[in-house]
């Protein structure tokens, strides 16, 4: 059985900053210019990003804002509770895992502009995904 500290172990995963733990898996050459970008972005961007992101028992993500769309994808573990405000102040709640006959879904956009925290729904359990 697959445990968070085998998972940890096996993909060197690294504790993130605003929680849980992560590996950049890949970062594309190409890059968009500071010029070319909105007032918000500090420097240049790549044009994508992926990393492994692992949340275990207590664990959880900060509110943090993004400015970039970012896409989680579900792997394996418990169900993930993503909470989001957008720019308009909406506050949405949404259940990431593989359960789709209770309303999860196994993949979710979070839109740029958008602040967003993420905890386990089942604190004694792990949530695996991939984030793009």
């Amino acid at each position: 059985m697959l445990t968070s500290k085998g998972i940890i172990d096996a993909l060197k995963l690294t504790p993130h900053p605003e929680g849980g733990y992560f590996k950049e898996i890949y970062r594309s050459e190409g890059v968009i210019k500071k010029d070319s970008l909105d007032f918000i972005t500090h420097g240049d961007r790549n044009y994508s990003t992926s990393i492994y992101f692992l949340l275990d028992q207590a664990d959880y993500s900060a509110f943090h804002r993004i400015k970039q769309d970012e896409i989680w994808h579900f792997y394996l573990g418990s169900t993930l509770l993503l909470h989001t405000i957008n720019v308009k102040g909406d506050y949405k709640r949404i259940r990431i895992g593989n359960n789709i006959s209770e309303e999860e879904v196994l993949q979710y956009v979070v839109p740029a502009g958008t602040w967003f925290a993420s905890e386990l729904e089942n604190k004694n359990d792990l949530h695996y995904v991939d984030v793009l």
